[in-house]
């Protein structure tokens, strides 16, 4: 009984298999957002000058260890790129429960972001006015739309599912859970609304998909 209950766990989660998911991961875009143009690293109350210059030394940094960046800011002047990073788009969020917010970064601009509103992601830890990063999603992923910030915790960092636009039908959706010092890529789905004859579906349907699959592309 134990191999059979353990063998249905296992299919239940096979890619490219329609799934429910678990009660607390169904997407809503009500509990989804994109970072606030307003409130940047430049223009936020409330960090002290050396948390501003460092927040925007270290998505500079971000920015230049992408070569494939390189097309947009290859001619860029420092100063012009400083700016770029210090209008990042920020949010900060307590995700750890210890009484210090984090930092959620969305990037502004084209070059971290593409056409689609699809934009670089990262999370900073701030201690003492030392940064820590803990997750870039241009490692793996490249950019995405909006960011849910979710209830429940692992390892005592609140997980986080980000969504990209795909088209005004579809996202892809990425689960992260923080692991060992870092936020960790954990599944990924397809969320769908197109019927099988391109109209639009009353519900969406949630797939889960081979991350490696969704996205590919050149390091």
């Amino acid at each position: 009984m134990v191999i059979a209950v353990l063998c249905l766990r296992a299919a239940a989660f096979m890619p490219g298999q329609r799934v429910e998911g678990p009660e607390h991961f169904r997407w809503s875009e009500a509990n989804a957002h994109a970072l606030d143009r307003r409130y940047t690293i430049k223009s936020a109350v409330g960090l002290s000058p050396t948390q501003r210059k460092n927040l925007t030394s270290a998505v500079l940094t971000q920015l230049k260890r992408h070569k494939s960046l390189d097309t947009f800011f290859g001619g860029m002047a420092e100063e012009k790129l400083l700016d770029l990073a210090a209008n990042t788009r920020i949010e900060r969020v307590d995700l750890n429960g210890d009484g210090t917010a984090e930092v959620i970064a969305q990037a502004n601009g084209l070059g971290p972001c593409g056409g689609t509103g699809n934009c670089i992601f990262w999370i900073f830890q701030m201690n003492s006015g030392n940064v820590k990063l803990l997750l870039d999603t241009f490692d793996a992923e490249a950019g995405f739309e909006v960011i849910a910030v979710r209830p429940w915790s692992t390892n005592g960092f609140r997980d986080l599912v980000l969504g990209a636009h795909i088209s005004a039908s579809e996202r892809d959706l990425v689960w992260y859970r923080y692991a060992d010092g870092t936020y960790r890529r954990w599944r990924c789905y397809r969320l769908s609304r197109q019927g099988d004859n391109q109209e639009t579906a009353k519900a969406a349907a949630l797939v889960q998909s081979n991350c490696e699959d969704m996205f590919t592309r050149d390091k």
